[in-house]
């Protein structure tokens, strides 16, 4: 895995549009090629993602929306994602550094 000297860790603020809750997560990726998709990040972290499929892509319900700054210092913005084919190492190479991508989840 090639990284970025200044890409080094990924700030994720999680919002609960049900709850009005906020989080803040830190993702520092692992040492292995294995990528790790958001849907089984949020799931190590303890949050309630609405799945069924195990994260084959099929049940389409772990749908959550994502923005960030890219490197280019555009906002990005995608709606209806799926948590389980999307992959915070991506994330990290996308985003501008220092800045945080913004995770929605709607039932949260």
């Amino acid at each position: 895995m090639s990284l970025n000297v200044s890409k080094t860790k990924l700030q994720l603020k999680i919002l609960g549009l049900a709850s009005s809750k906020e989080f803040v997560l830190y993702f520092k990726p692992r040492q292995t090629s294995e990528k790790i998709s958001l849907l089984n990040f949020l799931l190590e972290k303890d949050f309630a993602i609405a799945y069924s499929c195990y994260g084959k892509k099929v049940c389409k319900t772990c749908k959550v929306n994502l923005s960030y700054k890219n490197t280019k210092n555009e906002s990005i913005r995608m709606e209806n994602i799926l948590s389980c084919s999307t992959y915070l190492d991506d994330i990290l190479d996308a985003i501008l550094p220092n800045t945080i991508a913004t995770i929605e989840i709607t039932y949260l």
